[in-house]
Protein backbone atom coordinates (compact mmCIF):
# COMPACT_ATOMS: atom_id res chain seq x y z
CA UNK A 1 0.00 0.00 0.00
CA UNK A 2 1.76 3.94 -0.72
CA UNK A 3 2.51 5.92 1.51
CA UNK A 4 0.63 9.26 2.72
CA UNK A 5 2.76 11.86 3.33
CA UNK A 6 0.61 14.67 6.02
CA UNK A 7 2.78 18.01 5.76
CA UNK A 8 2.39 19.97 8.98
CA UNK A 9 2.53 23.41 9.77
CA UNK A 10 1.67 26.81 9.58
CA UNK A 11 0.07 26.88 6.45
CA UNK A 12 -3.13 28.63 7.76
CA UNK A 13 -2.30 31.89 7.60
CA UNK A 14 -0.64 35.01 5.04
CA UNK A 15 2.77 34.77 6.25
CA UNK A 16 5.47 33.65 3.43
CA UNK A 17 7.83 31.25 5.50
CA UNK A 18 5.23 29.27 6.51
CA UNK A 19 3.64 28.48 3.06
CA UNK A 20 7.63 27.97 1.90
CA UNK A 21 7.82 25.08 3.91
CA UNK A 22 5.19 23.06 2.17
CA UNK A 23 6.36 24.50 -1.04
CA UNK A 24 9.30 22.83 -0.91
CA UNK A 25 8.74 19.95 1.00
CA UNK A 26 6.24 18.75 -1.84
CA UNK A 27 8.98 19.25 -4.82
CA UNK A 28 11.07 16.95 -2.55
CA UNK A 29 8.39 14.69 -2.74
CA UNK A 30 7.71 14.83 -6.10
CA UNK A 31 11.54 14.41 -7.33
CA UNK A 32 11.85 11.39 -4.96
CA UNK A 33 9.01 9.66 -7.11
CA UNK A 34 6.09 10.58 -4.82
CA UNK A 35 2.73 11.45 -6.97
CA UNK A 36 0.30 14.26 -5.80
CA UNK A 37 -2.48 12.55 -4.52
CA UNK A 38 -0.40 11.01 -1.75
CA UNK A 39 0.64 14.21 -0.24
CA UNK A 40 -1.70 16.40 2.51
CA UNK A 41 -1.52 19.63 4.55
CA UNK A 42 -2.37 20.31 7.56
CA UNK A 43 -2.44 23.48 9.83
CA UNK A 44 -3.94 24.58 13.09
CA UNK A 45 -7.43 24.73 10.85
CA UNK A 46 -8.66 23.96 8.17
CA UNK A 47 -8.10 26.63 5.65
CA UNK A 48 -7.32 27.36 1.70
CA UNK A 49 -4.67 29.54 0.52
CA UNK A 50 -4.27 28.35 -2.92
CA UNK A 51 -5.17 31.40 -4.60
CA UNK A 52 -1.62 32.89 -3.18
CA UNK A 53 0.43 29.89 -4.16
CA UNK A 54 -0.39 28.01 -0.73
CA UNK A 55 -2.27 24.64 -0.03
CA UNK A 56 -5.71 23.66 0.97
CA UNK A 57 -5.69 22.45 4.81
CA UNK A 58 -7.67 20.09 7.42
CA UNK A 59 -7.04 20.48 10.69
CA UNK A 60 -4.33 19.12 13.48
CA UNK A 61 -7.23 17.87 15.30
CA UNK A 62 -9.08 16.29 12.14
CA UNK A 63 -5.56 14.53 11.35
CA UNK A 64 -5.76 13.16 14.37
CA UNK A 65 -8.99 12.01 14.82
CA UNK A 66 -8.58 9.80 11.99
CA UNK A 67 -7.10 6.46 12.16
CA UNK A 68 -3.55 6.54 11.55
CA UNK A 69 -1.03 3.38 11.10
CA UNK A 70 2.70 2.88 9.62
CA UNK A 71 1.42 3.78 5.77
CA UNK A 72 0.91 7.43 6.96
CA UNK A 73 4.18 9.35 7.82
CA UNK A 74 3.36 13.04 9.86
CA UNK A 75 5.89 15.33 8.63
CA UNK A 76 6.27 18.56 11.03
CA UNK A 77 7.77 20.46 7.78
CA UNK A 78 9.43 23.16 9.65
CA UNK A 79 9.54 26.61 11.37
CA UNK A 80 9.45 28.12 14.77
CA UNK A 81 7.26 25.52 15.66
CA UNK A 82 8.65 24.10 19.11
CA UNK A 83 8.26 27.04 21.06
CA UNK A 84 4.33 27.42 19.73
CA UNK A 85 1.57 26.82 22.19
CA UNK A 86 -2.10 26.70 21.45
CA UNK A 87 -2.70 30.07 23.04
CA UNK A 88 -0.61 31.85 20.78
CA UNK A 89 -1.13 30.04 18.29
CA UNK A 90 -4.80 30.55 17.97
CA UNK A 91 -4.21 34.24 18.86
CA UNK A 92 -2.39 34.29 15.49
CA UNK A 93 -5.29 33.33 13.60
CA UNK A 94 -7.71 36.19 15.31
CA UNK A 95 -6.73 39.84 15.94
CA UNK A 96 -3.80 41.80 17.13
CA UNK A 97 -6.12 42.58 20.52
CA UNK A 98 -6.92 38.93 20.62
CA UNK A 99 -2.93 38.42 20.20
CA UNK A 100 -1.62 40.71 22.89
CA UNK A 101 -4.70 39.56 25.71
CA UNK A 102 -3.13 35.98 24.83
CA UNK A 103 0.70 37.48 25.61
CA UNK A 104 -0.44 38.84 29.21
CA UNK A 105 -2.19 35.79 29.91
CA UNK A 106 0.97 33.69 29.29
CA UNK A 107 2.80 36.27 30.75
CA UNK A 108 0.79 36.18 34.13
CA UNK A 109 -0.01 32.30 34.11
CA UNK A 110 3.45 31.16 32.32
CA UNK A 111 3.29 29.45 28.90
CA UNK A 112 2.23 25.71 29.77
CA UNK A 113 -0.55 26.79 32.19
CA UNK A 114 -1.92 28.69 29.52
CA UNK A 115 -1.15 26.02 26.90
CA UNK A 116 -3.07 23.60 29.04
CA UNK A 117 -5.96 25.48 29.43
CA UNK A 118 -6.44 26.62 25.70
CA UNK A 119 -5.60 22.55 24.41
CA UNK A 120 -8.54 21.68 27.31
CA UNK A 121 -10.59 24.56 25.89
CA UNK A 122 -10.49 23.46 22.50
CA UNK A 123 -10.14 19.66 23.21
CA UNK A 124 -7.30 19.18 21.12
CA UNK A 125 -4.92 15.53 21.22
CA UNK A 126 -1.25 16.61 20.86
CA UNK A 127 0.55 18.56 23.82
CA UNK A 128 1.32 21.57 21.88
CA UNK A 129 0.40 22.63 18.33
CA UNK A 130 3.15 21.44 16.32
CA UNK A 131 4.78 18.58 18.26
CA UNK A 132 3.16 15.33 17.28
CA UNK A 133 4.45 12.65 18.22
CA UNK A 134 3.80 8.62 18.95
CA UNK A 135 1.90 9.32 21.93
CA UNK A 136 -1.29 10.47 19.50
CA UNK A 137 -0.91 7.96 16.66
CA UNK A 138 0.74 5.19 15.22
CA UNK A 139 2.19 6.78 12.01
CA UNK A 140 5.77 7.16 11.35
CA UNK A 141 6.76 10.84 12.86
CA UNK A 142 9.08 13.12 11.78
CA UNK A 143 10.43 16.86 13.12
CA UNK A 144 12.67 18.84 9.76
CA UNK A 145 15.26 21.03 10.53
CA UNK A 146 12.70 23.16 13.52
CA UNK A 147 13.31 26.07 15.65
CA UNK A 148 12.30 26.99 18.82
CA UNK A 149 13.36 30.21 19.63
CA UNK A 150 10.08 31.15 21.64
CA UNK A 151 11.04 28.68 24.65
CA UNK A 152 9.90 30.82 27.83
CA UNK A 153 11.13 27.92 30.36
CA UNK A 154 12.90 24.93 31.35
CA UNK A 155 9.34 23.23 32.14
CA UNK A 156 8.24 24.00 28.39
CA UNK A 157 11.70 22.84 27.01
CA UNK A 158 10.97 19.29 29.20
CA UNK A 159 7.22 19.00 28.68
CA UNK A 160 8.03 19.48 24.56
CA UNK A 161 11.31 17.09 24.86
CA UNK A 162 9.47 14.47 26.24
CA UNK A 163 7.14 14.30 23.24
CA UNK A 164 9.70 14.46 20.73
CA UNK A 165 11.73 11.35 22.58
CA UNK A 166 8.46 9.69 21.18
CA UNK A 167 9.19 10.34 17.03
CA UNK A 168 11.05 8.94 13.92
CA UNK A 169 13.43 11.62 13.70
CA UNK A 170 14.70 15.18 14.95
CA UNK A 171 16.32 17.64 12.94
CA UNK A 172 17.09 21.85 14.11
CA UNK A 173 18.15 24.55 12.50
CA UNK A 174 20.15 26.22 14.95
CA UNK A 175 22.67 25.49 17.09
CA UNK A 176 21.49 26.61 20.34
CA UNK A 177 18.35 24.71 19.76
CA UNK A 178 20.22 21.65 19.50
CA UNK A 179 21.94 22.13 22.75
CA UNK A 180 18.79 23.14 24.69
CA UNK A 181 16.99 20.13 23.44
CA UNK A 182 20.41 18.06 24.12
CA UNK A 183 20.41 19.24 28.02
CA UNK A 184 16.79 17.85 27.74
CA UNK A 185 17.82 14.43 26.48
CA UNK A 186 16.81 14.41 23.10
CA UNK A 187 19.90 14.07 19.99
CA UNK A 188 18.68 16.44 16.90
CA UNK A 189 20.35 16.31 13.89
CA UNK A 190 21.58 19.95 12.80
CA UNK A 191 20.25 20.53 9.67
CA UNK A 192 19.27 24.10 7.68
CA UNK A 193 16.32 25.46 7.32
CA UNK A 194 14.18 23.60 4.75
CA UNK A 195 12.90 26.34 2.49
CA UNK A 196 16.72 26.74 1.68
CA UNK A 197 17.03 24.43 -1.56
CA UNK A 198 14.14 26.63 -2.99
CA UNK A 199 16.38 27.87 -5.47
CA UNK A 200 16.68 24.31 -6.90
CA UNK A 201 13.19 23.88 -8.26
CA UNK A 202 12.27 27.93 -8.73
CA UNK A 203 15.23 29.24 -10.69
CA UNK A 204 15.70 32.62 -11.36
CA UNK A 205 14.96 31.79 -15.19
CA UNK A 206 11.92 30.35 -14.16
CA UNK A 207 10.69 33.09 -11.72
CA UNK A 208 11.41 35.68 -14.59
CA UNK A 209 9.14 33.95 -16.98
CA UNK A 210 6.27 34.57 -14.24
CA UNK A 211 3.74 37.61 -14.20
CA UNK A 212 5.00 38.36 -10.96
CA UNK A 213 5.08 42.36 -12.10
CA UNK A 214 0.95 42.68 -12.55
CA UNK A 215 0.63 43.98 -8.91
CA UNK A 216 4.15 45.97 -8.94
CA UNK A 217 3.66 49.43 -8.17
CA UNK A 218 6.71 51.67 -9.87
CA UNK A 219 8.16 55.23 -8.91
CA UNK A 220 10.82 57.07 -11.00
CA UNK A 221 13.19 55.34 -13.38
CA UNK A 222 13.29 52.21 -11.28
CA UNK A 223 15.30 49.60 -12.54
CA UNK A 224 14.11 45.59 -12.07
CA UNK A 225 18.09 44.88 -12.50
CA UNK A 226 19.52 46.86 -9.93
CA UNK A 227 17.35 47.21 -6.95
CA UNK A 228 17.48 45.88 -3.20
CA UNK A 229 14.55 44.44 -1.61
CA UNK A 230 13.30 45.84 1.69
CA UNK A 231 10.69 44.13 4.30
CA UNK A 232 9.97 44.78 8.02
CA UNK A 233 7.10 43.75 10.56
CA UNK A 234 5.00 46.51 11.66
CA UNK A 235 5.78 45.85 15.25
CA UNK A 236 9.78 46.34 14.60
CA UNK A 237 9.27 49.07 12.60
CA UNK A 238 6.51 51.26 13.17
CA UNK A 239 8.41 53.35 15.52
CA UNK A 240 11.44 54.52 13.32
CA UNK A 241 9.80 55.49 9.86
CA UNK A 242 11.61 58.54 9.58
CA UNK A 243 15.11 57.15 10.18
CA UNK A 244 13.95 54.13 8.10
CA UNK A 245 13.32 56.44 5.28
CA UNK A 246 16.74 58.30 5.87
CA UNK A 247 18.64 54.87 5.40
CA UNK A 248 16.77 53.90 2.33
CA UNK A 249 17.37 57.31 0.53
CA UNK A 250 20.81 57.00 2.03
CA UNK A 251 21.48 53.13 0.72
CA UNK A 252 19.83 54.23 -2.51
CA UNK A 253 22.46 57.13 -2.68
CA UNK A 254 25.58 54.99 -1.66
CA UNK A 255 24.66 52.20 -3.56
CA UNK A 256 22.96 53.21 -6.87
CA UNK A 257 20.48 50.45 -5.95
CA UNK A 258 16.36 51.66 -5.69
CA UNK A 259 14.68 49.84 -2.91
CA UNK A 260 11.60 47.59 -3.83
CA UNK A 261 9.16 47.44 -0.65
CA UNK A 262 8.12 43.69 -0.60
CA UNK A 263 5.44 42.63 2.14
CA UNK A 264 6.26 38.93 3.40
CA UNK A 265 3.25 38.71 6.18
CA UNK A 266 0.10 40.47 6.24
CA UNK A 267 -1.05 37.49 9.13
CA UNK A 268 -1.80 39.52 12.85
CA UNK A 269 2.04 40.09 14.24
CA UNK A 270 3.20 40.58 11.15
CA UNK A 271 1.22 43.17 9.00
CA UNK A 272 4.13 43.73 7.07
CA UNK A 273 2.08 45.35 4.41
CA UNK A 274 1.22 48.38 6.84
CA UNK A 275 4.85 49.65 7.63
CA UNK A 276 5.76 49.16 3.74
CA UNK A 277 3.02 51.28 2.18
CA UNK A 278 3.83 53.85 4.39
CA UNK A 279 7.75 54.17 3.75
CA UNK A 280 6.87 53.70 -0.45
CA UNK A 281 4.74 56.92 0.27
CA UNK A 282 7.76 58.59 1.75
CA UNK A 283 10.73 57.35 -0.59
CA UNK A 284 8.21 58.31 -4.02
CA UNK A 285 7.67 62.12 -1.85
CA UNK A 286 11.50 62.15 -1.78
CA UNK A 287 11.32 61.31 -5.47
CA UNK A 288 13.85 58.18 -4.95
CA UNK A 289 13.71 55.97 -7.75
CA UNK A 290 11.60 52.48 -5.82
CA UNK A 291 8.87 49.73 -5.80
CA UNK A 292 6.01 48.26 -4.19
CA UNK A 293 5.06 44.71 -4.41
CA UNK A 294 1.80 44.67 -3.98
CA UNK A 295 0.98 40.67 -4.69
CA UNK A 296 0.12 38.29 -2.43
CA UNK A 297 1.05 35.32 -3.82
CA UNK A 298 4.12 33.48 -2.65
CA UNK A 299 5.84 32.94 -5.93
CA UNK A 300 5.59 36.80 -6.88
CA UNK A 301 7.72 37.24 -3.20
CA UNK A 302 9.38 35.06 -4.22
CA UNK A 303 10.32 36.61 -7.59
CA UNK A 304 10.81 39.70 -5.66
CA UNK A 305 13.26 38.54 -3.39
CA UNK A 306 15.45 36.51 -5.47
CA UNK A 307 16.21 39.01 -8.18
CA UNK A 308 17.44 41.80 -6.08
CA UNK A 309 20.88 42.39 -5.39
CA UNK A 310 20.41 41.96 -1.57
CA UNK A 311 18.10 42.07 1.16
CA UNK A 312 17.26 44.27 4.29
CA UNK A 313 14.90 43.05 6.81
CA UNK A 314 13.40 41.55 9.94
CA UNK A 315 11.94 38.09 8.37
CA UNK A 316 14.37 35.09 8.89
CA UNK A 317 13.18 33.42 5.16
CA UNK A 318 13.49 36.77 3.47
CA UNK A 319 17.14 36.29 4.43
CA UNK A 320 17.05 32.80 3.27
CA UNK A 321 15.37 33.36 -0.13
CA UNK A 322 18.40 35.90 -0.27
CA UNK A 323 21.03 33.60 0.61
CA UNK A 324 19.54 30.40 -1.48
CA UNK A 325 19.88 32.73 -4.40
CA UNK A 326 23.14 33.09 -3.45
CA UNK A 327 22.92 36.81 -2.56
CA UNK A 328 23.97 38.63 0.97
CA UNK A 329 20.96 39.74 3.28
CA UNK A 330 21.00 42.44 6.24
CA UNK A 331 19.11 41.71 9.24
CA UNK A 332 17.48 44.54 11.32
CA UNK A 333 16.45 44.87 14.92
CA UNK A 334 18.39 41.45 14.91
CA UNK A 335 17.92 41.11 19.16
CA UNK A 336 14.21 40.96 18.57
CA UNK A 337 13.97 38.16 15.76
CA UNK A 338 16.42 35.93 18.07
CA UNK A 339 15.66 32.91 15.08
CA UNK A 340 17.19 35.33 12.30
CA UNK A 341 20.08 36.20 14.20
CA UNK A 342 20.60 32.35 15.22
CA UNK A 343 20.22 30.90 11.16
CA UNK A 344 22.24 33.49 10.14
CA UNK A 345 24.91 33.28 12.99
CA UNK A 346 25.01 29.25 12.46
CA UNK A 347 25.20 29.01 8.63
CA UNK A 348 26.67 32.13 6.49
CA UNK A 349 30.45 32.95 6.27
CA UNK A 350 30.88 36.40 8.79
CA UNK A 351 31.61 38.45 5.42
CA UNK A 352 28.27 37.23 3.57
CA UNK A 353 25.61 38.86 5.74
CA UNK A 354 25.46 41.69 8.21
CA UNK A 355 23.33 42.22 11.65
CA UNK A 356 21.88 45.33 13.49
CA UNK A 357 20.20 45.79 16.33
CA UNK A 358 18.84 49.05 15.19
CA UNK A 359 17.65 50.92 12.40
CA UNK A 360 21.04 52.29 10.43
CA UNK A 361 22.05 49.96 7.91
CA UNK A 362 23.17 51.68 4.45
CA UNK A 363 26.75 52.02 5.50
CA UNK A 364 26.74 48.48 6.19
CA UNK A 365 24.81 47.65 3.10
CA UNK A 366 27.73 49.32 1.28
CA UNK A 367 30.68 47.61 2.72
CA UNK A 368 28.74 44.53 2.34
CA UNK A 369 27.99 44.58 -1.70
CA UNK A 370 30.85 46.85 -2.37
CA UNK A 371 32.82 43.95 -3.86
CA UNK A 372 30.21 41.85 -4.71
CA UNK A 373 26.96 41.07 -5.27
CA UNK A 374 26.96 37.53 -4.40
CA UNK A 375 28.02 35.72 -1.20
CA UNK A 376 31.79 34.28 -1.01
CA UNK A 377 30.62 30.68 0.47
CA UNK A 378 29.05 29.37 -2.67
CA UNK A 379 30.51 26.01 -1.39
CA UNK A 380 29.11 26.16 1.81
CA UNK A 381 25.53 26.96 0.30
CA UNK A 382 26.25 23.65 -1.86
CA UNK A 383 26.56 21.56 1.07
CA UNK A 384 23.88 23.22 2.91
CA UNK A 385 21.28 22.47 0.04
CA UNK A 386 22.95 18.66 0.15
CA UNK A 387 22.52 18.56 3.64
CA UNK A 388 18.57 19.57 3.37
CA UNK A 389 18.06 17.27 0.74
CA UNK A 390 18.93 14.16 2.03
CA UNK A 391 17.04 15.42 5.26
CA UNK A 392 14.20 15.27 3.32
CA UNK A 393 14.93 12.02 1.79
CA UNK A 394 15.21 9.95 5.20
CA UNK A 395 11.06 10.23 5.85
CA UNK A 396 10.37 9.19 2.25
Amino acid sequence: MAKTYHLVGAFDRHNYGDILFPLVHTEQLLANGISRDQIRYVAITAADLTQDGGYATKSVKELLSSPLNQDDVVVMCGGDILSADWMLMVAHLHSTVFLKAARVARRLLGVVRTNDMARWLLGEKNAFPYVISKNDCEASVFFTAVGGAGFKSDLHVQRVAAELKQTDGVSVRDKEIQQLLGKAGVSAALVPDTALIMSEFFTPDVLRARQWKTKLKVHGAFDENRYFSFQGAKRLLEGHLDELTSEIIKTYQLTGLAPMFVPIGRAPDHEDHVVLEALYRRTVAANIPCAYQDSEHILDIMTSLALARTYVGTSLHGAITTYSFGHKPTALFCNEVKKLKDFLNSWLMPGDYALHETAQFADRVHQLIRSDFNIQGLIALKEHKTAVKNELKLYV
